[in-house]
């Protein structure tokens, strides 16, 4: 029984290793330890995807705080553009959250049509002149 509880809490702790990665840390050898253990990697629940993309932000919001809080140049475009790893990591966030929201929310869900049309600038009467285009006109018998 102590054997199980103890590949429970390596496979744990090689996930939290994992997690180093966001920060630009190599962590390549977890699969091997994963294979000389014999540890399956166990399904993610959606709390854990959500735990894990809450891991990440906080990564991305340290690696954005230390790359702005150094010394400030004397103009602001002379701001260090993000390096790999912050640009990386801000996909990978993008991407699971994408994936989340693909996965758990239909599009009606997200937003409403209406909150749509004022976002792009369209009100009833915009509406009605484009579905004037759009609808088909009624077939003409030539005599």
């Amino acid at each position: 029984m102590k054997s199980a509880v103890d590949k429970i809490d390596l496979n744990q702790l090689l996930s939290d290793v994992e997690s180093l990665e966001n920060i630009g840390v190599d962590v390549s050898f977890i699969d091997d330890v994963r294979k000389i253990y014999k540890l399956q990697t166990v399904p993610e629940t959606c709390q854990d995807t959500l735990n894990k993309t809450g891991v990440m932000i906080s990564d991305l919001a340290l690696l954005q705080k230390n790359r702005l809080s150094s010394v400030p140049p004397t103009t602001l475009t002379e701001q260090p553009p993000p390096g790999n790893h912050e640009l990386n990591l801000a996909n990978k966030v993008q991407g699971k959250l994408h994936d989340q929201i693909a996965q758990y929310a239909k599009p009606g869900n997200i937003i409403s049509p209406p909150v749509i049309h004022n976002a792009v600038g369209l009100n009833e009467e915009d509406i009605d002149l484009l579905n004037e285009f759009f609808t088909a006109a009624p077939p003409t018998t030539v005599v």
